[in-house]
């Protein structure tokens, strides 16, 4: 398998994964026009968000280096902070009762969902390869 630097890789799925979930966080402003997008309630979804990525991927040790050479406990860890992710995102928006569109919010979950699924299998399919 790849006998490369670990914190690359570490360094390669955060960034992945901030990127991701920050880009699905733009393109559905863009495209559910009762967003205002630059609304400071959704400024702040964008931070939290990106915060709570983070604290739910540390929990998790999503990007530990013994992780990236085994994709079962990869994949495993991944999920887990997705869906701890999840709840912590529903707290928020439930504690803060902020008025987020619905719709924003579901696709918001299931682009990052998605986004994440992608990348971990274009990770296996790269490291099957080499």
């Amino acid at each position: 398998m790849f006998t490369g630097n670990k914190s690359l890789f570490r360094f390669f799925f955060t960034g992945m994964d901030l990127f991701a979930i920050n880009a699905v966080n733009l393109v559905l402003v863009k495209m559910v026009d009762r967003i205002n997008g630059s609304g400071q309630e959704y400024i702040l979804f964008f931070l939290i968000t990106n915060m709570v990525w983070l604290f739910s991927a540390f929990v998790n040790a999503v990007y530990t280096n013994n992780n990236y050479f085994n994709f079962e406990n990869f994949a495993k860890q991944s999920l887990k902070a997705f869906i701890l992710f999840i709840v912590l995102m529903l707290f928020f928006i439930f504690l803060y009762n902020y008025n987020y569109s619905r719709l924003f919010v579901i696709l918001n979950f299931i682009g990052f969902g998605v986004t994440i699924l992608l990348t971990r299998l274009l990770f296996l399919m790269t490291a099957s390869v080499s």
